[in-house]
């Protein structure tokens, strides 16, 4: 009996009963119906995010992992397309860090905003960091409701679920 691999839109998931959330998911089909097709076995993958420097050499060599793990994360060129205040505080709770820990110490900007000053607000930082995301420790991956920076690389492999 050949296997099929079926790839479904989240869509056409969030209508099969006890599956909900953000995720996108593939199917090995055989024998019990679902929409004509038969199905026996669902893998559930969340969408993984990766926010990318080309220029870093640990950014390239965490999405080079990724992609020998068949995974195609959505690419986020953050030096280009800045996260918004409200993302970037997403991505430090999802880290469990604070936005202090966050910043990149060693970058020009950082003591031309003067961000050593131990009276910042976490929102001051983050502001930093939107205003400059070269901030930005890198790179971050994020899969569901969890993230990693990549340093190293393969510690973003422990919230991948494959």
């Amino acid at each position: 009996m050949a296997t099929v691999l079926n790839i479904m839109p989240y869509d056409e998931a969030s209508q099969i009963p006890g599956l909900s959330g953000n995720s996108s998911y593939f199917s090995d089909y055989t024998p019990s119906l679902l929409s004509g097709v038969a199905l026996t076995t669902m893998v559930l993958m969340n969408k993984v995010t990766i926010y990318h420097n080309p220029r870093c050499s640990k950014s390239r060599q965490t999405l080079e992992l990724l992609k020998e793990r068949d995974i195609d994360p959505e690419i986020i060129l953050y030096l280009e397309t800045a996260p918004s205040s409200s993302e970037l505080t997403t991505l430090v709770s999802l880290l469990g860090m604070t936005p202090r820990e966050l910043l990149r110490t060693s970058e020009p900007e950082y003591k031309e905003m003067r961000l050593d000053d131990t009276d910042l607000s976490d929102a001051d930082i983050v502001k930093a960091m939107v205003d400059a995301p070269i901030l930005m420790q890198r790179p971050i991956v994020v899969c569901g409701d969890r993230a990693s920076l990549g340093r190293p690389p393969e510690q973003v492999l422990d919230i991948i679920s494959i």
